[in-house]
């Protein structure tokens, strides 16, 4: 499987090397550009090409490996039965991933460019992923045997982390390197599971967001718009759904692994949220109160904040993974030092706060 792997991810590389340059230069040639405004950090217009330019590599990519499978070029001879388009096109899972990834990107490719509000663009997510669910049959095991709660619990799980994913879009690098971490904690556990399809696709939407994380790096020279943000959050969920947590010989706890993996995101969104309940602020009205804002209020620069963000990932990412081998003692103390964590990060928010509130007298 080495040698599958590593043909998949050169092969992706390349790809999203040569189409991520040309993305950006069509974005900033027909104005498909990200504005200033005061919401925002950034003070010139940037280019929104980050999302097509993710979408295009992955459909590239994908039609290249179905041409090479079906007339066994180049790939191992192991990596043909992965990607069968005759199996494939038969297969429900296969093409409600692949409907629901094509209705979410171009449902955030119509916001980037006309402003679609918030409720509207929320709505239709609820309409597209309800679709993926009912036709995949897809669906999260909450031990509880009720059809109903399965797929509300499904589908009300993919549209906060969607939603998460698009709200982490707010900073350079900030989404692009939070979805590169979860992806490659999602490779390990797969690959753990002996889950190679799952694997397999986790490698493939990893490289397109690699490349482009290199034009993201702060000074950003692209940006994701929603329609790469929101994409992006829809594949990290599907994934998530896709993957195995629990196995009889194993204890409940390894169920909360995905909380782990994807605990940064949700803890953004959900603090977000929160302020603007106590503000009484809209819920879907953009602000700077973002957990990378709420750093940047203690005088880190964006880089120190991208990459404290992106460590914290990685650390909840590692548990989670230690999770599915750990007793209910091993387990207890992960949870704990998982606690421990956002212990320290409340800390950190409330002196920020604190500055922030001294500097405003």
């Amino acid at each position: 499987m080495f040698i599958v792997y590593s043909t998949v991810l050169i092969l992706s590389v390349v790809v999203s090397a040569l189409l991520t340059p040309l993305c950006i230069y069509f974005s900033n040639k027909y104005g498909y550009l990200d504005n200033p405004s005061e919401r925002k950090l950034h003070t010139r217009p940037v280019p929104y090409g980050g999302g097509v330019a993710i979408f295009s590599s992955l459909s590239v990519i994908i039609f290249i490996l179905f041409i090479c499978a079906k007339g066994g070029y180049f790939l191992p001879p192991e990596l043909p039965s992965f990607i069968d388009l005759n199996v494939l096109l038969k297969d429900k899972r296969a093409l409600s991933f692949l409907f629901g990834a094509v209705a979410i990107f171009i449902l955030g490719f119509i916001d980037d460019i006309y402003d679609i509000p918030a409720k509207v663009k929320l709505f239709f997510q609820f309409v597209i992923i309800s679709a993926v669910i009912h036709f995949s049959s897809m669906t999260l095991s909450f031990f509880i045997h009720i059809p109903l709660v399965a797929f509300l619990g499904t589908l009300f799980w993919i549209v906060l982390i969607t939603n998460a994913f698009n709200l982490l879009d707010n900073m350079d690098g900030l989404c692009g390197g939070v979805s590169v971490v979860t992806l490659i904690i999602y490779f390990v556990l797969t690959i753990t599971y002996q889950q190679n399809l799952v694997s397999l696709l986790t490698l493939i939407v990893s490289a397109p967001v690699l490349v482009f994380l290199y034009f993201n790096k702060p000074p950003a020279r692209v940006y994701l718009g929603d329609a790469g943000s929101l994409l992006l959050g829809f594949l990290v969920a599907i994934l998530s759904v896709m993957s195995t947590y629990y196995r009889e010989s194993q204890h409940l706890s390894t169920y909360f692994t995905p909380l782990l993996i994807l605990a940064i995101p949700l803890y953004d969104v959900t603090t977000v949220m929160l302020i603007r309940y106590k503000n009484k602020k809209p819920f879907f009205q953009a602000d700077k109160n973002h957990f990378s804002h709420r750093l940047l209020n203690l005088g880190m620069t964006t880089t120190q904040v991208l990459m404290l963000i992106m460590s914290l990932c990685a650390v909840m990412g590692m548990g989670a993974i230690l999770l599915i081998y750990s007793n209910e003692f091993q387990s207890a103390i992960i949870f704990s030092e998982v606690i421990l964590l956002f212990l320290v990060i409340y800390i950190l928010e409330k002196v920020a706060l604190k500055r922030k509130l001294k500097d405003h007298h």
